[in-house]
């Protein structure tokens, strides 16, 4: 047996495809392959952006397609100008800037429900209002094959006050594209204003079989 040097070892995509390794099983040497590990991860690891400086748009994660997404939104603040009311984080899949999205917001706040649509955008908003504060969004989307994408949303925004409580925020939305799954994510103000520094989502994807 030969021991490989780290720089002959096989790139991560072969290693997670196709890559085998052997194990010893009471003396004898069983393979195992790195789609067997990956299936008993549970979730994948599919990408990630962090912006490095305050702007509108994150860079495009590519992504490997799975049946289910998780996605994890942070935005630290958003700019002040034009709008000094703040802005709206946004979802925008597969570069599809067509007006192919809807999303509706239901949130509490002053004693009472409030209902927010939007239909024919392009984009998901991931939230009902405009902020110039913090957001912490979890997005689940369906991404099966010939299926449209429905998003369900998770959003909590911050007040910078300990004595003014949050919007209770619940959504969805659907990303109406029946033929293609979801390969590309970007994060995108639904207004001109920009995100701040550190701002950023994180993705995750299992298939169900």
């Amino acid at each position: 047996m030969t021991d490989s040097r780290i720089s002959e070892l096989p790139a991560v995509t072969g290693f997670l495809d196709a890559q085998e390794f052997a194990v010893n099983d009471a003396g004898i040497s069983r393979k195992i392959t790195g789609a067997q590990i990956r299936s008993a991860w549970g979730r994948d690891f599919l990408g990630r952006t962090k912006l490095a400086a305050s702007a509108h748009e994150t860079a495009v994660v590519t992504i490997e397609p799975r049946d289910i997404l998780w996605i994890q939104v942070y935005i630290t603040a958003y700019g002040g100008t034009p709008d000094v009311t703040g802005d709206i984080g946004s979802l925008r899949f597969n570069g599809d800037t067509g007006n192919n999205y809807w999303t509706r917001h239901l949130y509490y706040d002053a004693g009472a429900w409030n209902d927010v649509v939007t239909a024919s955008t392009s984009l998901i908003r991931l939230a009902p209002t405009n902020s110039r504060l913090s957001r912490n969004v979890l997005c689940t989307v369906n991404n099966q094959v010939n299926r449209s994408k429905t998003v369900n949303m998770k959003n909590q925004t911050g007040t910078n006050d300990a004595t003014v409580a949050g919007q209770v925020n619940i959504a969805g939305g659907e990303w109406v594209n029946l033929t293609d799954r979801i390969t590309s994510v970007q994060l995108v103000n639904a207004g001109s204003n920009n995100m701040i520094t550190g701002t950023g989502f994180y993705i995750e994807g299992a298939n169900l079989s």
